[in-house]
């Protein structure tokens, strides 16, 4: 995915081209922390956050552009485009569409939990307790402001989505959440 999407990004096309791409990251990735340390990790960190974050930031701009700056809206064609209409809010509704969703949630808590290391480790190149609470602030402040950007364009995708006017099959939790109401 990364070679794809860099030989993309620079106008390169073909296997060789994402070949390349994906050994000159992978050599980024190695040399910074192999020769900065834990402050060359550290940057490596900075660099990914900062494209990650400006990437979704720019992802929900045109999202909320695309529906007038209201989030009433964007929610309202999420649960049309869903197929589910107004159960698509309902709690616990996107994990019962398949028997193979739950074990996917399960698996993606595990390996967020599995990440969090990073964040910790940061603690031990803080010189002081006020640094390393300084650096826990930005650090849970980057994670919420990343899990809420993540939610809207996760809406905005549901929003985009046209499930029944594509003919595409409805999923079993949307056609069950119809029944009960």
């Amino acid at each position: 995915m990364v070679g794809s999407t860099m030989s993309a990004l620079v106008g390169l096309s073909g296997q060789g081209a994402t070949i390349f791409c994906i050994f000159f990251v992978s050599a980024l990735m190695i040399f910074f922390p192999t020769m900065g340390g834990m402050r060359g990790a550290g940057m490596v960190q900075i660099a990914k956050i900062i494209v990650l974050l400006g990437t979704l930031l720019a992802i929900v701009i045109m999202l909320l552009n695309r529906f007038h700056w209201d989030g009433h809206a964007l929610v309202s064609a999420a649960e049309h485009g869903s197929g589910a209409g107004a159960a698509f809010l309902h709690p616990g509704s996107a994990v019962s569409a398949s028997r193979w969703d739950l074990p996917a949630l399960h698996l993606t808590v595990l390996m967020a939990a599995m990440g969090l290391p990073s964040l910790v480790i940061r603690l031990n190149t803080a010189r002081d307790a006020r640094s390393a609470r300084g650096s826990m602030r930005w650090a849970v402040g980057l994670t919420a402001g990343c899990t809420v950007l993540i939610v809207i364009a996760g809406v905005g995708v549901a929003a985009s989505s046209r499930r029944q006017a594509s003919g595409l099959r409805r999923p079993r939790w949307a056609s069950s959440a119809r029944k009960r109401t």
